[in-house]
């Protein structure tokens, strides 16, 4: 397929920097349409990772998955941010920068 060909060229023509940056706006928009999307969800069990690192871990996680290992740096905004996704990059050569609420439920057990 022609979008499969210039996605792969795309892909392998970028080299990003080695400061990467994730934060909110990649998250679902819950505004209102005049029309609708259907998208088929993957019917994929659960990431055994979910429950130590928090299902916005896992989207990083996944998104990050091509820069692990390769001394790239992360900045994430408070949503994604949290001790145990610190730990888990770190642990694979990915330096994490990010902030973090100081009140926030997430961390009250950690």
């Amino acid at each position: 397929m022609v979008l499969t060909e210039v996605r792969k060229n795309f892909k392998d023509a970028m080299i990003p920097f080695s400061n990467l940056a994730i934060d909110e706006t990649l998250l679902l928009w819950k505004g209102r349409l005049s029309f609708k999307k259907y998208i088929k969800r993957a019917t994929e069990h659960k990431d055994p990772l979910e429950d130590i690192l928090g299902k916005s871990g896992v989207i990083v996680k996944d998104l990050m998955k091509p820069y692990i290992n390769k001394g790239y740096s992360l900045f994430t905004e408070n949503f994604y941010t949290s001790p145990q996704l610190v730990m888990y990059l770190h642990k694979r050569k990915t330096n994490t920068f990010g902030s973090v609420r100081k009140k926030s439920k997430r961390y009250a057990n950690h």
